[in-house]
Order: structure tokens, then C-alpha cells, then sequence
């Protein structure tokens, strides 16, 4: 952790009920490649970039395949794409990114920030006696989400 209580560097290991194995590493403070790859029985994937990808490789046992996206923007692009398309045909829900797959990732996220001892100062006690004595002023509500408590504030 910095001075400011921000996690710099984690190294996160996950092993899935079906054996399969995923290592994840992010970092504020190492100077990192940002490549992200998929190992599997018959070769594996290289993503360069992999949160703005603009290509990936495939590599197989037999040959090497190349895909790329001709798209000239880096960002959120298919979140936005996907975002719009549920409005325009008035889904509550991605068929995507489903509501049981954001809030497993908040449990996976939640879970993380437990391990490594990070804390949002909206999460500390005495924050919440803050707010709570402040609730009637600003408006904010108080929601119990999954063991974390959010507050909304309602300006």
C-alpha cells in the first residue's frame, strides 16, 4: 500500500472449481507490458494492450493466427456499444455482462480489497458515524450491498 493507503502492486491468483488456473498482476508503480495471455491445451492467445486491445494472436500447435481491430479509438468501446443497444431495445439487463456477473465481480473485488487490508474511507466506522450524522442534511441513503455498505447521496 502507498502513503495514501492506494494498493500499488497486486499479484492475484485464482483457482476455479473445474482446475483452471488465472494470475493476475496490475500495478501503478511497475512499468508493466500490459499483455495479457491465455494459455490452454492446444496453445494460447497473446493480447497486447488488453485493456485497449487492438489486436490478439493465436497460437496453436499447428499455426499462428492474427486478429485485428480496425476500430480507431481505445477505450470503453464495446461497453458503450452494448450500453446504448440495451437502451435503444429498452433491456434492463446485458445478455453480456448480466446483473449475477457484475455484482460475482464485486464479490471477487470485495474479496481482493479484503486480503491485501484496503479499506475505502467510506467503509470506516468512523466515516459512517459521519455520514449518518450528516444523512438528514444531504440526503443520503444507506444500502447494505453483499456486506459492504454503500451510501448514495442525493443531491
Amino acid at each position: 500500500m502507498t502513503k495514501t493507503n492506494v494498493d500499488d502492486t497486486d499479484i492475484i491468483n485464482f483457482r476455479y472449481k473445474d482446475g483452471t488456473l488465472a494470475s493476475l498482476t496490475c500495478s501503478i508503480t511497475a512499468d508493466t507490458d500490459n499483455t495479457a495471455i491465455i494459455y490452454g491445451e492446444k496453445g494460447k492467445i497473446v493480447i497486447p494492450n488488453f485493456w485497449m486491445a487492438k489486436e490478439a494472436t493465436l497460437y496453436s500447435n499447428s499455426k499462428e493466427e492474427k486478429f485485428e481491430d480496425s476500430y480507431n479509438e481505445a477505450g470503453y468501446k464495446h461497453e458503450i456499444t452494448e450500453a446504448n443497444e440495451c437502451i435503444l431495445c429498452n433491456r434492463l439487463e446485458s445478455n453480456i455482462a448480466s446483473h449475477d456477473f457484475t455484482l460475482n465481480l464485486e464479490v471477487i473485488m470485495d474479496e481482493i480489497r479484503r486480503q491485501i487490508g484496503l479499506i475505502y474511507p467510506f467503509e470506516s466506522e468512523k466515516y459512517k458515524k459521519c455520514v449518518k450524522l450528516k444523512r438528514f442534511s444531504s440526503g443520503a441513503r444507506k444500502r447494505k450491498s453483499r456486506g459492504t455498505y454503500a451510501f448514495f447521496f442525493l443531491f
